[in-house]
């Protein structure tokens, strides 16, 4: 969204998360992100706001444009962006770094990353590329 804002010259709007998903999370991207560093980092590229103005809303007619997400860059491309987890994130994923460093070489994760969040998510990490292809057709 930030290259079509620029491309554009429009504005683009600190995001809000979506709350009515299958996971019910009540974050809100500052909860996930800084985003005083995310406005901070795109200065020279696009302007950015936190929220839309109300004159802008649909009390006033606007109607917003959804668009699904759609996610095919690597996880190199998010680690040189402007997306910073906060504070409490970023202490949270050195912890369990550290614990999984002092326990040994095994681990169990269960996230609940069953296949409509691999659809929603656009991952293929580790599949073969037939249920690549079949994650593709769901998407």
């Amino acid at each position: 969204m930030v290259t079509i804002a620029r491309l554009l010259n429009l504005t683009l709007v600190v995001p809000k998360l979506d709350k009515a998903s299958f996971w019910a999370d009540p974050s809100n991207f500052e909860d996930i992100f800084e985003v005083r560093h995310f406005i901070d980092s795109l200065r020279d590229e696009v302007r950015i706001i936190k929220r839309l103005p109300k004159k802008f809303g649909p009390r006033y007619g606007f109607k917003p444009l959804i668009m699904p997400p759609v996610s095919w860059s690597n996880e190199k491309y998010y680690l040189q962006q402007a997306l910073k987890f906060t504070s409490e994130i970023e202490a949270l994923g050195k912890k369990l770094f550290r614990i999984i460093q002092e326990t040994g070489p095994y681990l169990a994760l269960h996230l609940q990353y069953e296949m409509d969040m691999l659809v929603f998510s656009g991952c293929t990490h580790g599949c073969t590329e037939k249920e690549a292809e079949e994650l593709k057709q769901l998407r």
